[in-house]
C-alpha cells in the first residue's frame, strides 16, 4: 500500500519540529566554595608571595592558561600582576608555571615560567626572572612642572591575556591580546612627587607576537626592562604603537624592524572627561578616583560568526568631573562592561561602552564618547536588595565573566563589600556604611537565549555559599583587607573563560594598596537544578 503524500509531509514536519526544539539544560541553582588553600612556592611548602620577590601577587586579575595554548606548553601557564625581585618596586606582567597538578587538597605549586622574562639567568633561582610589560614610568614619581597626559604613566598590568581566535596565523599586532589597568597618578601635580593618592585609570590593549615573550615598549623614553624609567614618560596621551614602540627590549631605527602599526599598547576604555581635561581641571590634583579599572575580559565564542567580541567587565568611577556619567543613588563606583570587536589583526583594537541599553558609545573621550551605564541599575536601600548586594551602602568590585559548559550560561562573578554577611542580614538594613568584610557574589545569564551584547539580561546575584570573609582584626593600614580580592575562576581541562562543574578560583587575600598578600585558591562547585 502506497502511503499518501499529505502523511509524508506531516511525519517529515513533525521530526523536525521534535529535532528543532531547543535541548534543554540544568541550570545553576548555586555555588559554593571550600576552604582557601595558599598556593606554594617551588619547594611545595613556602607561600609563593615569599618567593621571587611575588610579594604583590595578584594585583589584578589572573589568566591560566591550559597546556596546549601555545606550542610546546606542557604546564599550565599563570599571567598575573606583581612585582618581582627583580623589579620590587613595579608591577607589571608576570608568568608562572605550574609544577605538576594540584594535589589531593587542591593545592597548587608555581614557579616562574623560564622562557619568560629571563633577564638574569645566572641568578639563583627565583631571581632570574622580572615583569615583561612595565608603566611609562616608576610609580612613586612625577615628571615635574610639565605634566605627562600618558594613560599608563604610574601603572600598567595585566587583568586578561587571550589569543585572539579570528587572529591565529598572527597577521599584523600579533596573536596574543593583553587587556590591562593603565593609570596615571601625577594628574594636577607640578612636582616630582605625589601631592595624593587619587589616580586616573584607563583600559589598555597591548599585543605580543611570540605567544607573551615580548610587549611594547615605549621608544621615547626606553628604559630595558625590568627596569622602569625614573623620571620621565613619554608624553603618549593614549598610548603608542608602531614605529613608537619597541619588541620588548630590542629597539631599532631601521624601517624593515619596526613593529607593524597594529603591535602596540593603546588607550581604549575610560571616562567622558579625557586626561588632558582632567589635568586642566584639577589644578590642586584630582578630587577623587576617576576611570575604569579591574578589568577582565570574556571572548564570547559561544555564538560564532562575525565579528566576534571581547567583553571587559570592570570597575567604574565617574569621578569628580560633570561630564562623566553620574551612577545611580550617587554611587561612587559601579560595574560596567565595555566590548572590542576582535578583527583578525587588521587594525587597533577599539572599545565601545554599554550605556542606554547598547553598545553605541566610543569608549575614549577623545573619540566623542567615554559615557558608561552600570550593568545592575537597579540599587534599592531596602533588605532584599541589601541581601542580593544591590543596596548603595555596598560596594561591588573586581567582577569577571565566565561561561558553564553544562548549563549554557555566562556566570559573573564579583566582589561585594558589606557592613554585615548580606545572606544573613535579617530585620533592617544596616545604617553605617564602614564595611566589616567582603562575599563573592554570582549573577547568570541564559546563552541560549541571549549574548554578551544583552547587558541588560543578568539575573539577580545571590552570594556564593562559604565565600563570606570577615577583614582582619588588625586591618591594613594603607588599605582595605578582605579574604577574596581579583576572583578568577578555571576548570581543569577547560579552555580559557569556560567552566566545567568545578574548578578552582585564584584570588588575592590581603591588602589592596599595602603588603602582606596571599595568593590564594578555593575550590567551587556549581549546584544545578534540573533541566
Amino acid at each position: 500500500m502506497k502511503t499518501k503524500p499529505a502523511i509524508v509531509m506531516a511525519s517529515l514536519w513533525l521530526c523536525a519540529s521534535v529535532f528543532a526544539q531547543p535541548q534543554k539544560h540544568p541550570k545553576i541553582a548555586s555555588i559554593s566554595v571550600e576552604a582557601e588553600s595558599q598556593v606554594n612556592a617551588p619547594d611545595g611548602v613556602t607561600p609563593i608571595n615569599q618567593y621571587g620577590g611575588l610579594s604583590g601577587l595578584a594585583d589584578e586579575h589572573s589568566t591560566i592558561l591550559p597546556p596546549g595554548t601555545f606550542p610546546f606548553q606542557t604546564d599550565y601557564l599563570f599571567m598575573v600582576a606583581s612585582h618581582t625581585s627583580l623589579q620590587s618596586n613595579e608591577a607589571g606582567l608576570v608568568v608562572l608555571r605550574s609544577i605538576g597538578l594540584p594535589d589531593s587538597n587542591g593545592q597548587w605549586t608555581l614557579d616562574y615560567s623560564p622562557g619568560y622574562g629571563r633577564y638574569q639567568p645566572s641568578n639563583p633561582p627565583g631571581g632570574q626572572n622580572g615583569q615583561l610589560l612595565l608603566p611609562a614610568m616608576a610609580k612613586a614619581n612625577c615628571p615635574g612642572s610639565v605634566q605627562d597626559p600618558t594613560f599608563d604613566l604610574n601603572y600598567a598590568a595585566p587583568g586578561t591575556v587571550f589569543l585572539d581566535p579570528t587572529n591565529p596565523w598572527d597577521l599584523g599586532g600579533g596573536s596574543l591580546v593583553m587587556v590591562y589597568e593603565g593609570t596615571n597618578t601625577c594628574i594636577g601635580t607640578t612636582t616630582t612627587t605625589h601631592m595624593d593618592s587619587h589616580f586616573y585609570s584607563t583600559l589598555a590593549i597591548a599585543t605580543s607576537a611570540d605567544f607573551g615573550h615580548t610587549w611594547p615598549t615605549y621608544k621615547a623614553n626606553f628604559t630595558p626592562l625590568p627596569g622602569a624609567n625614573p623620571s620621565q614618560g613619554p608624553m603618549a596621551e593614549l598610548g603608542a604603537w608602531g614605529k613608537d614602540v619597541c619588541w620588548g627590549n630590542f629597539c631599532s631605527t631601521i624601517n624593515l624592524l619596526q613593529p607593524p602599526p597594529q603591535f602596540g599598547r593603546y588607550a581604549v576604555s575610560g571616562p567622558a572627561t579625557s586626561i588632558a581635561s582632567a589635568i586642566l581641571d584639577s589644578p590642586g590634583g584630582l578630587q577623587g578616583d576617576v576611570g575604569d579599572s579591574e578589568p577582565a575580559a570574556f571572548v564570547d565564542d559561544v555564538h560564532p560568526g562575525a565579528p566576534l567580541y571581547a567583553y571587559i567587565v570592570h570597575v567604574y568611577e565617574p569621578g569628580p568631573f560633570p561630564a562623566d556619567t553620574p551612577l545611580p543613588l550617587g554611587e561612587p563606583s559601579g560595574l560596567a562592561v565595555s566590548r572590542i570587536g576582535l578583527d583578525g589583526g587588521l587594525e587597533r583594537l577599539q572599545a565601545t561602552h554599554w550605556y542606554g541599553e547598547k553598545f553605541e558609545e566610543p569608549g575614549l573621550a577623545n573619540a566623542g564618547g567615554g559615557h558608561e551605564s552600570p550593568i545592575f541599575p537597579n540599587l534599592h536601600p531596602s533588605l532584599e536588595g541589601y541581601q542580593h548586594c544591590l543596596a548603595p551602602t555596598q560596594r561591588r568590585s573586581g567582577a569577571s565573566i565566565s561561561y558553564s559548559e553544562v548549563t549554557h550560561e555566562y556566570v559573573l562573578i564579583f566582589v561585594c563589600l558589606s557592613q554585615t554577611d548580606p545572606v544573613d542580614q535579617t530585620g533592617s538594613l544596616p545604617t553605617n556604611v564602614k564595611f566589616t568584610g567582603g562575599a563573592w557574589f554570582y549573577s547568570t545569564m541564559n546563552a541560549d537565549l541571549f549574548n554578551l551584547s544583552n547587558q541588560d539580561q543578568w539575573s539577580t546575584p545571590g552570594e556564593i555559599q562559604g565565600s563570606w570573609a570577615p577583614h582582619d582584626t588588625n586591618p591594613c593600614a594603607n588599605g582595605e583587607y578582605l579574604d577574596g580580592w581579583y576572583p578568577s575562576a578555571m576548570s581543569l581541562g577547560a579552555k580559557p573563560g569556560h567552566l566545567n562543574p568545578d574548578g578552582y578560583i585564584f584570588y588575592m587575600k590581603g591588602c589592596i594598596a599595602a603588603a602582606g598578600r596571599t595568593f590564594s585558591t578555593r575550590q567551587f562547585t556549581l549546584h544545578m537544578s534540573e533541566p
